[in-house]
């Protein structure tokens, strides 16, 4: 039960643990667990909330058992101005609470689980993507899962092997910023961190 009473909270839909038919006490689902409550800095405001074990959906996307953390306190800085109800990590799995699966790899095994075949309602491939809509244009800034939207870029697409288990992050070989070039990650000891 999300007994948060924090002016950000109030403003907001919460969600309700003893609602939800598919909840499960986090000490029943990891008796050995560690903490009881959770509290987690952004790079602005903080919450703080415990543990719960559900299901979570995206469209027709599901992870299983899923550990996430119901809000009890909420700064007011920032929380209190966005138009959104919650926050979802899509870190990898070394910033995931207590070594539990991050939510994108709960979709991930999900998928794997269930043998996906491709169909219009289930992950495409094991990936997701951004688009953020420009200053000053309409909001159209979304997130796809399982698919990489063509119709929202041009050009060719660029992999590169992800070098780290809790942040998106990969080596850097080489900066340049307008026409200077940064020769201080000639040597590939920098690292890019995507940070959405």
């Amino acid at each position: 039960d999300s007994g948060c009473k924090s002016q950000a909270c109030l403003s907001h839909r919460r969600y309700v643990s003893k609602l939800s038919m598919t909840s499960v006490d986090f000490k029943t689902h990891m008796p050995d667990a560690r903490a009881s409550k959770v509290e987690i800095f952004y790079g602005t405001g903080n919450i703080l909330g415990y543990p719960v074990v559900d299901r979570v959906c995206i469209s027709s996307h599901c992870t299983r058992k899923q550990v996430i953390v119901a809000v009890e306190k909420e700064s007011t800085d920032p929380f209190d101005e966005l138009l959104f109800d919650g926050v979802l990590g899509l870190g990898l799995n070394g910033l995931a609470f207590d070594s539990q699966t991050s939510v994108l790899s709960g979709f991930l095994e999900s998928s794997n689980m269930n043998n996906i075949a491709v169909d219009e309602d289930e992950l495409h491939l094991n990936m997701f993507s951004f688009y953020f809509s420009r200053p000053g244009q309409p909001d159209t800034s979304r997130i796809s899962f399982g698919e990489v939207r063509t119709d929202l870029y041009t050009g060719p697409l660029h992999w590169h092997h992800v070098d780290g288990d809790e942040y998106w992050e990969i080596k850097l070989h080489g900066l340049r910023v307008g026409d200077q070039y940064v020769r201080r990650c000639d040597s590939g000891k920098c690292t890019l961190l995507f940070d959405t």
